[in-house]
């Protein structure tokens, strides 16, 4: 339209009344087009197109008035949005009241996710340690060897071929200590099986154990009783679980029933440092009157923990290859997440963690207890807070306990 009359002739002087019909002609055809199709921005009535209201529209009148005579350019108006800074504020602080309401939603879920992947890696050694009896007609040892020399194996080796790694059990030399230059690969084996998801230490810090360093490390750990596993002169250990050294323990001698006797539960990795303070996770050295169980769980229900390698132990889970205490052993002592201790004299803590009277106690970084599974392959949640009674009666194959309605 404005093509036809030209725009010389519009910037020229008043339009003629022909014009005007024309031009207003053509903004009613307009509008009407604007109105009937979905996409046009801001359809308006015809009388604010008549006064030029429409953002897109010449400025000035272009209905029934010419353009000004001076006229040089085509001023088009733009609709202005923006926020105040109250509005501004408000928002920002009710993004931040959702995110305070999502995130501990969010570690929730992330943590039962993470719970329900150790109960699976937990439940996969339980029917490893059934296939191997149904194999052996037994469990195998908690500690083959020599517990006083390093030639000793824990019961995970004999279970590799159960838990899909019989390639890697056929390269161990069983004669050999796991140092031998023929089991070299052995202690470094990749085993993801064996990790708890929320325990992300990997006992990195070698300044206080470098002999562990690069090993593969342990969260789950076999059952070898309610008592302290002190040897005696003849090298038995003074226990009545699973789990103990150089003993198989059958289902037949599993006396208080396979759905009340414990086989594997957790343990919390070590921090690797004899200068820094961890429980769960260190074991620190005690003084009872005896070295009697009962003494041992008195005396580290007050436990004041000291720092240096003569007050305590740092390296629980360090080798899987091992039966020793601090590498794949509990005890049912002290309650779960409860601290750990050794009867010691200060001068080699370390050796009596595995040979003295001890308490290696089940941990996690699970909030409120730890993953067990009993003789009878399931598993369980246990709440730290388990009536110790039940604890003790969970940890022995014989002991006649009947009291596990609270677990």
């Amino acid at each position: 339209m404005l093509g036809t009359i030209g725009w010389k002739a519009a910037l020229s002087g008043p339009l003629s009344r022909r014009e005007m019909v024309r031009v207003r002609a053509f903004c009613e055809k307009m509008v009407g087009i604007l109105r009937r199709n979905p996409r046009s921005p801001h359809p308006l009535p015809l009388s604010q197109w008549e006064r030029g209201d429409h953002p897109n529209t010449l400025s000035g009148t272009i209905g029934w008035k010419a353009a000004p005579r001076n006229a040089r350019s085509v001023k088009v108006s733009g609709l202005h949005f923006g926020f105040s800074l109250t509005e501004l504020l408000v928002v920002i602080a009710i993004i931040g009241v959702l995110m305070s309401l999502l995130f501990p939603a969010v570690q929730s879920v992330r943590e039962t996710a993470r719970r329900n992947q150790c109960a699976s890696n937990m439940r996969q050694l339980g029917l490893a340690a059934l296939s191997f009896h149904s194999a052996q007609s037994s469990f195998p040892p908690g500690r083959q060897g020599d517990p006083t020399t390093a030639n000793t194996w824990g019961f995970i080796v004999p279970l590799l071929p159960f838990l899909d790694k019989n390639t890697l059990f056929k390269k161990i030399d069983l004669t050999q200590p796991a140092t031998d230059p023929a089991n070299a690969i052995v202690p470094v084996a990749p085993l993801p099986i064996l990790r708890c998801p929320s325990d992300t230490n990997m006992l990195d810090n070698s300044t206080d154990y470098p002999a562990f360093a690069g090993w593969t490390r342990n969260n789950y750990r076999g059952n070898a009783g309610n008592d302290t596993g002190a040897l005696d002169s003849g090298g038995n250990e003074t226990n009545n679980g699973v789990f103990r050294t150089n003993q198989r323990i059958s289902i037949d001698q599993i006396t208080d029933g396979t759905s009340a006797t414990a086989l594997f539960s957790e343990g919390v990795t070590g921090d690797g440092d004899n200068n820094v303070i961890t429980s769960p996770g260190d074991w620190f050295v005690v003084a009872p009157p005896s070295s009697s169980r009962t003494d041992l769980y008195a005396a580290l229900q007050s436990v004041t923990p000291s720092v240096g390698s003569n007050n305590q132990v740092s390296c629980a889970g360090a080798a899987f290859v091992y039966g020793n205490y601090f590498d794949s052993r509990y005890n049912h002592l002290m309650p779960p997440n409860g601290p750990s201790g050794v009867v010691s004299n200060g001068l080699d803590p370390f050796t009596d963690v595995n040979n003295g009277a001890q308490a290696t106690t089940a941990s996690s970084l699970h909030p409120g207890g730890v993953n067990l599974v009993l003789a009878d392959g399931s598993v369980r949640f246990v709440k730290s807070a388990i009536d110790i009674q039940v604890w003790w009666g969970l940890g022995s194959v014989a002991g006649g306990e009947t009291n596990y309605d609270d677990r």
